[in-house]
């Protein structure tokens, strides 16, 4: 598995640590770069996210804002993230 879909492990743990009972929004892709993740990427982050959250309490968002990546970046790092939130829920069923 690529090394960037392991960030994050450490804060995620902190979760199942403190006993989390809320709902969790989650940035899955980096808003500081221009370079457009995989959809396999962010399908990965949010099943990651998953063995700690449950999916009913799981919101998938941007890392941050958007306004600082060019247009077109924005728009295909936006669309890996809702083609993986789709690819999960089918996995999920």
């Amino acid at each position: 598995m690529d090394r960037l879909a392991l960030q994050g492990d450490e804060d995620l743990r902190l979760l199942e640590q403190y006993h989390w009972d809320r709902g969790l929004g989650l940035g899955v892709i980096d808003v500081k770069t221009d370079q457009v993740e995989s959809q396999e990427l962010v399908a990965a982050r949010i099943t990651r996210a998953l063995r700690y959250v449950a999916p009913e309490q799981l919101v998938i968002n941007p890392d941050c804002g958007l306004r600082h990546l060019q247009p077109e970046a924005a728009r295909a790092k936006l669309a890996a993230m809702v083609a993986a939130a789709a690819q999960v829920r089918a996995e999920l069923g």
